[in-house]
């Protein structure tokens, strides 16, 4: 089975997976793992995975995580999912070698703040909207929304 029919099968069998996860699913099957979706999916090793991994990272750390985080899903779910001879056609997950190596990225969340000296002008672009919403991209729910959030904190 190639990666790509594992991934169809996968999205067919998880009935309520979110539109979301379904578009990251296919957006690293085409970008992340293009070359790697037409291929036996019993072919990826763990050097090969050690070595994209490496790649990816130096792209974008996050992406890279995201990346692996749903090739092991799809791996895991063939390993329970396709046997041949009474044994499971993928016999041990190739992303493990992430893990097994310490080598998933550390992402640090992010900290959006408006910072200190700025929240007086904040205050004033949110009052302009909530005053004439027609005249921005902006509704008046929305910037009530932050107004309440910047006042309680």
């Amino acid at each position: 089975m190639t990666l790509r029919d594992i991934a169809d099968k996968y999205i067919l069998a998880r009935r309520n997976l979110k539109e979301s996860s379904k578009a990251d699913i296919e957006k690293h099957l085409n970008k992340s793992f293009e070359d790697w979706s037409k291929r036996p999916a019993v072919a990826i090793t763990r050097d090969k995975v050690a070595k994209r991994f490496t790649e990816l990272t130096d792209k974008s750390p996050a992406q890279a995580n995201q990346a692996f985080r749903i090739l092991r899903a799809l791996l895991n779910f063939a390993r329970g999912q396709y046997h041949h001879d009474g044994r499971s056609i993928i016999i041990e997950n190739p992303v493990s070698v992430l893990s097994d190596t310490k080598r998933w990225n550390t992402i640090k969340a992010r900290s959006g703040r408006i910072p200190t000296n700025k929240i007086g002008a904040a205050w004033n672009v949110l009052q302009s909207h909530r005053e004439a919403p027609e005249q921005t991209d902006i509704s008046r729910t929305l910037a009530d929304g932050v107004v309440f959030l910047l006042l309680t904190g």
